[in-house]
C-alpha cells in the first residue's frame, strides 16, 4: 500500500506492516480533521460556540463534514451587526440577536474537482430569535445619524416621484 501524501510526502514501501498501515492512516485523517477545523474555525469559528473536534464528525476523503448541535456566538454576531451598521447606517439591520443554534452543518467538500465544483454547506435545525433593536443609538457620530436621515428622506422622495409617475403614466 501507499501512504496518502499529507503524512509523509513519498510512497511507502510494499512491506509496511497493517499497524503501521494503519498508523499512517489514522494520522492522516487526525491531520485532514485539523485542517479542516482550523479552516472552520477561522470562518464560521468567529460566530459558533463549541466549534471544536468533538462537535466535528469528519469523512475526511469522502469529502463529507457535519457539525452537529451548534449555538451561535450571540455577542459576535450583535458586535458585527453594530460595526456594520456604524460603517453604513443607511443599511443598518434594526435587530440584535437574542439567542440561535443549529443542530447540524454540513460541509460537502468535492475534492476530485475542488478548482471546478462548488464547496456546499447546508444548515439543518437553524433557529434563531432576534429582537428590534437600533444599533446606533449609542453612536455619538452625528454625521452617521445625519447621512442616516438624510438617506431616509431621499427614499421617501424617490417613492414619491416613482408614485408620481406611475399615476402619469396610467393617465396617458
Amino acid at each position: 500500500g501507499t501512504c496518502p501524501p499529507l503524512c509523509h510526502g513519498e510512497r511507502q514501501s510494499r512491506q509496511q506492516s497493517p499497524k503501521s498501515l494503519h498508523h499512517c492512516s489514522k494520522k492522516t485523517n487526525s491531520m485532514a480533521k485539523n485542517a479542516l477545523l482550523g479552516v472552520l474555525e477561522s470562518t464560521v469559528g468567529k460566530y459558533v460556540l463549541g466549534l471544536d473536534a468533538n462537535s466535528l464528525n469528519v469523512a475526511v476523503w469522502s469529502g463529507k463534514i457535519e457539525l452537529s448541535n451548534l449555538q451561535l456566538n450571540v455577542q459576535a454576531i450583535n458586535d458585527e451587526l453594530t460595526r456594520r451598521a456604524q460603517a453604513a447606517p443607511n443599511l443598518a439591520l434594526p435587530i440584535r440577536v437574542v439567542t440561535g443554534h443549529f443542530t447540524s452543518l454540513r460541509v460537502e467538500v468535492p475534492w476530485a474537482r475542488i478548482t471546478s465544483r462548488p464547496v456546499v454547506v447546508k444548515a439543518g435545525g437553524f433557529e434563531v430569535v432576534v429582537e428590534p433593536y437600533d444599533h446606533l443609538q449609542g453612536v455619538t457620530d452625528l454625521n452617521a445619524k445625519k447621512r442616516r436621515e438624510a438617506r431616509s428622506d431621499e427614499i421617501v422622495r424617490e417613492e414619491e416621484e416613482r408614485q408620481r409617475r406611475n399615476a402619469l403614466w396610467k393617465l396617458t
